[in-house]
């Protein structure tokens, strides 16, 4: 009675666990301290995700359903698993499409070239004369909804964003340029 089982589509992607830099700690369970902003990165990736593959689909973000993250792992190579499923039973096909996209969205985000296939979301979010030279952690214009408001305050794009270039590239090497911190930061190429 107190759960209600359902068949859908899923797509869930998780850092690779052999891989980890040091400096990086992806375990939004390890301590009280840094959990809340390891939390957001996972929220706010989820958030950013299904952003993308909606404008790029043209459907209502609500046709996805973000899930809590779930572990992957134990301590201390412990991460979490991002999971974003269709909303309507027997699935829509969206996830499936998501997982289909997904590493073309991670080019679009980090390999960004002239001419490459544009996800126009990517491009808005990104961009440093308008969102992302305005917009500070979260807002409506990004990852921001009525249906996730009790989560405003942990939310941050850039967080999202510097999550998924670690899922794009294991081998990135977080904030190993300090000359370029606040590029670093915003993942802004």
């Amino acid at each position: 009675a107190l759960v209600a089982p359902k068949i859908t589509d899923i797509f869930w992607v998780h850092p690779d666990t052999n891989n980890l830099h040091d400096g990086v700690v992806l375990d939004p369970w390890l301590s009280q301290e840094n959990r809340p902003g390891i939390r957001a990165a996972y929220r706010s990736a989820s958030y950013i995700l299904r952003a993308i593959i909606s404008q790029h689909m043209d459907v209502d973000p609500s046709e996805l359903q973000i899930s809590l993250p779930a572990q992957v792992g134990h301590a201390p190579d412990r991460v979490a698993r991002i999971i974003i499923s269709d909303k309507m039973q027997n699935g829509a096909g969206f996830a499936v499409q998501l997982h289909e996209e997904f590493p073309d969205i991670l080019e679009a985000l980090f390999d960004r070239q002239q001419g490459a296939r544009g996800y126009d979301w990517i491009e808005d979010l990104l961009d440093p004369a308008g969102h992302a030279g305005n917009c500070q952690t979260s807002c409506t214009s990004c990852i921001r909804y009525y249906s996730n408001m009790r989560e405003h305050g942990l939310m941050d794009w850039r967080l999202g964003v510097s999550l998924l270039r670690i899922l794009h590239d294991p081998d990135y090497q977080v904030l190993a340029d300090s000359n370029d911190i606040v590029a670093d930061i915003a993942i802004l190429q």
